[in-house]
């Protein structure tokens, strides 16, 4: 432990001076020798029902815990070892799946929920404008004008509190990811205390990594919806990148390292 704090601190991809570097983070994958092969193969995991996914997942963790112990950015491990990729993503991706379900459920039930009461609200004001004697082309123009005032006051809403849920996913991510235990997802304090030690990067990382993933995902599905898959694995390495200059500035400002699962 004491030797990976000392690597950390002298050796950040970015250090505690110069803040987390998003946009290096989204570059990352492109500046390796053979990222086509490694695009190519990341996307094809995804197609692959339920083992595919996992075993990315693991290739995250790889390239996450690469950054952490030697900072070398510019030559990211490989793609290989479905198996290893296999044990390395299993705990953090179940993690995922935990942790995503509220989000998931707060959006499928908070939209519906949304949309429908509109709906009822704005069908009793048409009906009370047009029994007040108004012209029944008006009233329907009033009714449209409300319910997109309150599909977007909705949509507003419900998007705030994802952002709220989402906001300690990456704190959580480098706790599993570090010691390949899913217990450590639920030790909030210590979640808690490793955000607050990073302010404001933590910050910046997300608001960072939230716009560049709103515009590489867009450009994912403007490409008839195809170019999600890689937008994915693109935003997902870029996710590694950025908890691992997290993680190096926490310990470089000394934080207590976390106990580091060995595999690789």
């Amino acid at each position: 432990m004491q030797e990976l704090s000392r690597i950390a601190g002298s050796q950040p991809v970015r250090d505690a001076a110069g803040g987390v570097n998003v946009g290096r983070a989204v570059k990352c994958l492109f500046k390796q020798d053979g990222w086509a092969r490694t695009l190519a193969m990341a996307t094809i995991y995804m197609f692959i029902p339920m083992v595919g996914p996992i075993a990315f997942q693991g290739y995250a963790v790889r390239v996450f815990k690469h950054l952490v112990l030697t900072g070398d950015d510019s030559n990211l491990p490989p793609m290989e070892g479905f198996s290893d990729l296999m044990n390395l993503g299993m705990m953090p991706f179940v993690m995922s799946m935990i942790y995503m379900f509220p989000i998931i459920f707060l959006v499928y039930f908070g939209l519906g929920l949304g949309i429908g009461a509109g709906m009822l609200l704005v069908g009793v004001i048409i009906a009370g404008l047009v029994a007040a004697g108004l012209d029944p082309g008006i009233a329907s123009a009033i009714g449209v004008l409300l319910a997109l005032v309150v599909g977007a006051l909705v949509f507003a809403l419900v998007y705030g509190l994802i952002i709220l849920l989402a906001y300690p996913l990456q704190a959580v991510h480098t706790m599993v990811e570090t010691t390949g235990k899913i217990e450590y997802a639920w030790k909030f304090s210590q979640v808690r205390d490793y955000m607050r030690s990073l302010k404001p990067e933590y910050r910046r990382a997300f608001i960072g990594m939230f716009f560049y993933n709103l515009l590489i995902m867009t450009c994912g599905m403007l490409l008839c919806s195809v170019g999600i898959y890689p937008a994915t694995v693109v935003m997902a390495v870029a996710g590694a990148h950025i908890r691992a200059q997290l993680y190096r500035i926490y310990l470089a400002r000394g934080g207590e390292p976390l106990p580091m699962d060995p595999r690789l």
